[in-house]
């Protein structure tokens, strides 16, 4: 029964299948075009036919609107608006007797649709003074933004530009290809579109890893030892607050959870205390040593200070407004997540101007793709920052609702280690000059002050 209601609906004539039935039948029909049928004609649902109207009435001939995106239906609707009297598809892609292939070259052969002659002149200009990056680049602007008939021709056509810059690296053709579409599929990505929305090929992305591992091996053990010098020439110049909480730090590191002692950690230092020079060598430091380091800060001015850096927001996936239900993007299996089980060390700066659901948050993900029930998940995990500087921002708070919204509110808290540099080492007179600079210390003792001031008014 199923596939005899399958074949009864395939063999039923459509409205546009009556209409090229109705042309080949009645030779006066065909003097109008697929719109114009309702002035004349009525479609009969059960008999699947159209019939002549015996007294004229107004009517509105509609067609589905189709998106430029779908080629093949937007030059077929293109076609049955400009074209009278149609009696098979055949009729409607054949042009001056030449019958095509597509309804899109038919479609360009009535010049219904622009061809691509005007994007192969520009880029046939930019080839002059533009670089393989800025030629992709455009490239993508024109197959997003101006709808190319045949993007994959245009991508042909220029291929040798395209890919001018991976081919003088000594890559062979197919994989300057492969390359080229790889950046293109990134540059689409950011706009919201693919490579299989303009018809071009997908490139072979176990031939670009096995590229880019190889490239990464040659690459790597020159990068580490860079790292490792770095690193050591950035502890020598430690102070001793510095280094006492980077031994500290390392120790925990090397622990690997082996011990029961505290793996999170809180940096407090005003400003100047060298608190990013601290987080910056612990990096160098550790990926010398083929460690992975994560290092994110509350603001996107603060993470372009450490290295590698980017905000909390992008890397753990937990975007505004942030509540007390928000959670992370990320999934167990995500490539996010095993970045951060594989991480030796997590460092989060400007700690301060986190709300304590965001810390919070935080904490659920890591437990989640950890498996584990302590706090964190046990991750290796340094926090810094300055509560004498920038709180959270909460919107129409007093002064009491800033101070209860800081992670000193987040049940974690108290498991945390607090760590403190104290020495101004833009003051500091042994670096500055041979004069004392009492000013730096005697601000400090007064935001301190201030500080214990605060947190006892709330008790």
């Amino acid at each position: 029964m199923e596939e005899q209601a399958v074949i009864n609906s395939a063999s039923q004539l459509t409205t546009l299948t009556a209409w090229f039935k109705l042309n080949s039948a009645h030779p006066p029909s065909r003097s109008y075009l697929y719109r114009e049928i309702p002035h004349h004609f009525w479609f009969d649902k059960t008999a699947r036919k159209w019939k002549p109207r015996k007294k004229r009435i107004n009517v509105i001939g509609r067609i589905y609107s189709v998106s430029v995106k779908q080629v093949e239906r937007h030059s077929l609707r293109l076609l049955l608006i400009n074209v009278p009297g149609a009696t098979s598809f055949e009729y409607l892609r054949t042009v001056d007797g030449i019958l095509h292939s597509t309804f899109k070259e038919a479609a360009i052969a009535r010049n219904l649709m622009a061809d691509d002659s005007v994007w192969e002149r520009v880029m046939a200009e930019a080839v002059e003074f533009e670089m393989p990056i800025q030629l992709r680049q455009l490239f993508v602007n024109i197959c997003v933004h101006c709808s190319p008939t045949n993007a994959q021709l245009l991508f042909n056509n220029n291929l040798q530009h395209l890919t001018e810059d991976f081919t003088r690296r000594g890559h062979e053709d197919e994989i300057a290809k492969n390359l080229a579409l790889k950046c293109i599929q990134d540059m689409l990505r950011q706009s919201g579109h693919n490579l299989e929305e303009f018809q071009l090929p997908v490139p072979d992305f176990q031939m670009i890893q096995r590229l880019i591992e190889d490239e990464a091996d040659e690459g790597a053990d020159e990068v580490r030892a860079q790292k490792r010098r770095l690193g050591e020439l950035m502890v020598a110049q430690l102070n001793m607050e510095q280094q006492a909480i980077f031994d500290r730090v390392m120790a925990s590191v090397n622990d690997h959870g082996r011990s029961s002692a505290n793996h999170q950690f809180f940096l407090d230092g005003p400003g100047g205390t060298g608190k990013t020079f601290l987080y910056n060598a612990l990096i160098n430091v550790l990926e010398g040593q083929r460690k992975s380091v994560i290092a994110v800060a509350s603001t996107g001015i603060a993470s372009i200070l450490l290295i590698n850096g980017s905000t909390y927001h992008s890397r753990f996936k937990i975007y505004p407004p942030i509540t007390e239900t928000t959670t992370s993007k990320i999934e167990e299996h995500h490539v996010e997540a095993n970045n951060i089980r594989k991480a030796s060390l997590i460092i989060i700066d400007e700690v301060t101007m986190m709300t304590v659901h965001a810390l919070d948050a935080i904490d659920k993900l890591f437990r989640k793709i950890t498996k584990s029930s302590v706090a964190f998940g046990g991750k290796v995990l340094l926090l810094g920052g300055d509560f004498r500087q920038c709180l959270p921002v909460i919107k129409h708070g007093n002064r009491v609702k800033i101070v209860e919204s800081t992670i000193k509110s987040s049940r974690t808290w108290s498991d945390i280690l607090k760590l403190r540099l104290s020495r101004n080492m833009r003051t500091a007179a042994d670096t500055v000059s041979s004069l004392p600079h009492p000013f730096g210390s005697s601000i400090l003792e007064i935001q301190l002050i201030q500080e214990r001031q605060v947190w006892d008014r709330m008790r």
